[in-house]
């Protein structure tokens, strides 16, 4: 949730969100940015809607960095996969009315399965994570833990 885009009611309503992800279909692995606004408490729903994909390939076993901003002084919306960059400055562009009512960042993995006859499995690596270009978190503490050769933080 990067601002409030509207007059905010109950929970995430109003907020405006951003997303970078690495999706699969039949066709393959791809990159894919998107944003919008919740319409209802626990963004749901969604008002304004926006999205596209990123030309770079994308392939397993292979480390992608990751980047979105939002750009208050120029009212935009920046994300990169790698070297490849994708700027979303649009007329439709919801204006920044506050900030956001929940102000959360997040990485995480997620499976999704559209046929209850298949089943599906994920892991992820993170490392250095930067939060306006100062490292947030370089999974190094004790909150974090190296499990399997992959980090989790509890």
């Amino acid at each position: 949730m990067w601002y409030l885009a509207a007059a905010g009611g109950q929970g995430l309503t109003g907020d405006m969100w951003a997303n970078l992800e690495v999706r699969e279909t039949p066709a393959g692995l791809f990159a894919q940015w998107s944003l919008g606004t919740c319409s209802n408490p626990d963004c749901t729903t969604w008002g304004y809607s926006r999205g596209g994909n990123f030309s770079t390939p994308i392939s397993l076993g292979k480390t992608y960095n990751l980047y979105i901003e939002y750009d208050k002084a120029h009212h935009q919306f920046i994300f990169r996969i790698n070297n490849e960059q994708k700027v979303f400055k649009d007329e439709s562009l919801p204006a920044w009315a506050g900030d956001a009512v929940n102000p959360t960042k997040g990485i995480g993995t997620r499976v999704g399965i559209d046929n209850p006859a298949s089943s599906g499995r994920i892991s992820a690596m993170f490392d250095n994570v930067y939060r306006n270009r100062t490292l947030y978190d370089k999974f190094s503490s004790s909150r974090s833990m190296r499990q399997n050769g992959l980090l989790t933080n509890p």
